[in-house]
């Protein structure tokens, strides 16, 4: 007999804590479900102990456009105040690659990045976060100018500044054609935005262990860190 891991909600695990969880100074949050409405992602994220929280608008590996219910950005609004959960952070579908040559598969992932900063804004979260992308077809240098002028074109007529919105760039595991692999080239790239959108750094640290930072003995952590 075959077994299978089946995904239990936490909203049926757990009731309604009767006092608010103890939390830390520090912001501490996970990545929760969005499935029955974006706003179930908070209630999740506080019957779980978080004080912060991560999400996808929509599906991460579907191009499909998804539009966000009212009443459902309006209670994820409001259950975000009522249980202190800040800061909320998005990341951005899996398929976008603003560093890719081909001229459709471009277009449609700047279109696809735009839904992103539109519902971000919509469910006023703090950060945006993506990945740079593969450059193949291309030089290093290519890809990341192509990416800096993608984000500024997604980004064209939204106010990110009013909506404090900003946009993290996550460093990548260094595969041949990724961009991100080291600090260096998401500083690049953080360079090539800054006069344009307010952006800011994600460092995952399993990516940055497998791109080749020591972040496993102490000196090797303390050199990562400087």
């Amino acid at each position: 007999m075959s077994s299978r891991l089946i995904e239990k909600d936490i909203l049926k695990l757990l009731p309604v804590p009767a006092k608010p969880p103890k939390l830390t100074s520090r912001r501490i949050g996970i990545h929760t479900s969005t499935a029955g409405g974006v706003h179930n992602a908070a209630e999740r994220a506080y019957r779980l102990g978080s004080n912060a929280l991560q999400i996808f608008s929509s599906s991460p590996r579907q191009w499909k456009p998804y539009e966000l219910a009212t009443g459902h950005v309006a209670t994820m609004i409001r259950l975000r105040a009522k249980y202190d959960l800040k800061p909320l952070a998005i990341h951005a579908n899996y398929l976008v690659n603003l560093a890719g040559g081909n001229p459709g598969f471009h277009s449609k992932s700047i279109a696809a990045f735009r839904g992103e900063i539109e519902r971000a804004l919509a469910l006023e979260a703090e950060y945006l976060v993506l990945h740079p992308g593969s450059f193949r077809g291309a030089s290093r240098v290519e890809g990341l100018r192509r990416v800096a002028l993608a984000i500024e074109q997604a980004a064209d007529g939204l106010d990110l500044e009013a909506g404090k919105l900003r946009i993290l760039v996550e460093n990548t595991a260094g595969s041949e054609f990724s961009l991100g692999g080291n600090f260096e080239r998401v500083a690049e790239l953080l360079y090539l935005l800054c006069n344009f959108v307010p952006t800011g750094a994600c460092i995952d640290i399993c990516h940055t262990h497998v791109a080749g930072y020591d972040i496993v003995s102490e000196a090797g952590y303390a050199d990562t860190l400087d």
